[in-house]
C-alpha cells in the first residue's frame, strides 16, 4: 500500500511531500531523504505494553495527589489541548507547557516587521542566511535543502554563547559606529549590509532564557526589516509548539503558566514555570502529555522522585510510574498541527493500531477523579 505526499508530524516544517510505503509492519520513507522522518517512521511500533490497566493506575495516583502538575508538550496535536485543560481543572492542577520559546521569538519577528514564510516558499534570490544559535540540521534535516546548499558556505553564524554581544556589535556596525568588536563581527555586518535580501533563522532555545538578548535581537531584526527584504524564521524545539500555545490561549485565555482552583484560573507566567513549580512548590504527582524525552536534562533531573504519569506515542526512555500509550497524529490518528507560518496542517491516520486516543484516555482519567 503506497501513500504519496504524506504530511510529516515529526518537526515544525511539516513537509507534505514525503513518499512512504508500508513494508513488513514498518513504514519506509522513499523520498525525499530525511534522516529524522526515516528514523521516526521506521521506529514506529504500535506496542501497548504497560500495566494491566494503566488508566486505573493513573486514576489512583491522581486521586491520592494533593497537588499535581500537568505538563503539555509541543509534540501533540491541537485537539488534545481542551482535554488537558479539563484534566487540570478536575484535579486543581498547575498547567504548563514545556517551552514558550517559540512564541517569544515568533512574537519578536512579527513585531520587527520581518516577512514570514515557510522554508519551502522562501524566494530563490535570497542573498544571505543568518543563523542565531546552533546548526539546525540536527532537528531540521531538510533545512539546507529548502534554503539552498549553495548558501551554507556563506552563512553568518551568531553563536549562542555570546549572542547578546554579537547582535549588539552587528547593530552598531550597521549604524556605521566605530566598535571594538572582533573582525568576525565586522565581516558579518559587512556581508549583511551588502545583501539585498535574506533570512534570519532563530533557534528558539538559543536566546529565550536571556531577555536582554531577546530584546537586542528584536531591535536588530526591526532595523533589518526597515531597510531591506528580510525574512524571519523560528525553529521551535517541538513539532507543534505554536499550535499548543494557540490552543491553550483559546481554551483558557492564557498560553502558559496557570493553576486551577475550583472554577477560577490563576495566571502567573513568571512564577508558574516548570522549573520553579517543581523546585519551590510541594508537588506529589506529575502528568506529562506528549513526548518527554526531548525535555532538557536539568528538568528531567528535577523530576526525579516525583510520581509520574505519561501519556505519549513513544515509550519514555526513563523510569515512570505509569505509561499510557496513545496513537501518533499522522500515523495512526488524525490531528492538526501548526506549521511555522501559522498555517494549520491536517494530519491523516494511515493505519490502525488499536491504541486509545489520548482525548479518550484523558476523559477516562477525569471520570475517575474524586475531588
Amino acid at each position: 500500500m503506497n501513500f504519496l505526499s504524506v504530511a510529516c508530524p515529526f518537526c515544525s516544517l511539516h513537509c507534505d511531500d514525503l513518499h512512504l510505503h508500508y513494508d513488513g509492519g514498518h513504514w519506509v520513507l522513499i523520498s525525499p531523504t530525511c534522516p529524522l522522518a526515516t528514523r521516526k517512521y521506521k521506529d514506529w511500533d504500535p506496542i501497548t505494553a504497560g500495566p494491566s490497566n494503566p488508566v486505573q493506575e493513573a486514576v489512583k495516583i491522581l486521586n491520592k495527589a494533593q497537588q499535581p502538575l500537568i505538563l503539555l508538550t509541543g509534540s501533540m496535536e491541537q485537539e488534545v489541548v481542551l482535554s488537558a485543560v479539563n484534566l487540570a481543572r478536575a484535579t486543581s492542577a498547575y498547567l504548563v507547557r514545556d517551552s514558550s520559546y517559540a512564541e517569544n521569538i515568533s512574537s519578536a519577528i512579527q513585531k520587527a516587521g520581518l516577512l514570514s514564510c515557510t522554508l519551502a516558499d522562501l524566494p530563490e534570490p535570497t542573498d544571505q542566511v543568518v543563523i542565531l544559535g546552533d546548526d539546525p540540521h540536527g532537528t531540521l534535516p531538510r533545512f539546507w535543502e529548502f534554503v539552498g546548499n549553495n548558501k551554507k558556505e556563506k552563512v553568518v553564524w551568531v553563536q549562542t554563547q555570546n549572542i547578546f554581544e554579537s547582535i549588539q556589535g552587528l547593530r552598531l556596525q550597521n549604524k556605521g559606529l566605530k566598535t571594538s568588536f572582533s573582525k568576525e563581527i565586522e565581516g558579518a555586518a559587512s556581508r549583511i549590509a551588502k545583501a539585498n535580501s535574506g533570512v534570519v533563522f532563530a533557534n528558539a532555545g538559543s536566546i529565550s532564557e536571556n531577555e536582554n538578548a531577546l530584546t537586542e535581537v528584536l531591535l536588530w531584526m526591526k532595523e533589518l526589516g526597515d531597510l531591506k527584504k528580510w525574512y524571519g524564521q523560528v525553529l521551535p524545539s517541538s513539532s507543534n509548539e505554536l499550535g499548543i500555545s494557540q490552543g491553550m490561549r483559546s481554551a483558557t485565555g492564557y498560553s502558559d503558566g496557570m493553576i486551577f482552583r475550583k472554577r477560577k484560573i490563576y495566571h502567573d507566567p513568571r512564577s508558574f514555570q516548570i522549573e520553579k513549580i517543581i523546585e519551590y512548590h510541594e508537588l506529589d504527582a506529575l502528568v506529562i502529555i506528549g513526548d518527554a524525552d526531548h525535555l532538557p536534562r536539568h528538568i528531567l533531573q528535577k523530576m526525579e522522585g516525583l510520581t509520574t504519569v505519561i501519556l505519549s506515542p513513544e515509550k519514555p526512555s526513563f523510569q515512570t510510574d505509569v505509561w499510557l500509550p496513545c496513537p501518533r497524529a499522522g500515523i495512526d490518528a488524525q490531528g492538526t498541527m501548526l506549521r511555522l507560518d501559522g498555517i494549520p496542517i491536517k494530519l491523516e491516520s494511515l493505519v490502525r493500531s488499536g491504541r486509545t486516543l489520548i482525548q479518550n484516555s484523558l476523559a477516562q482519567l477525569i471520570q475517575g477523579i474524586i475531588k
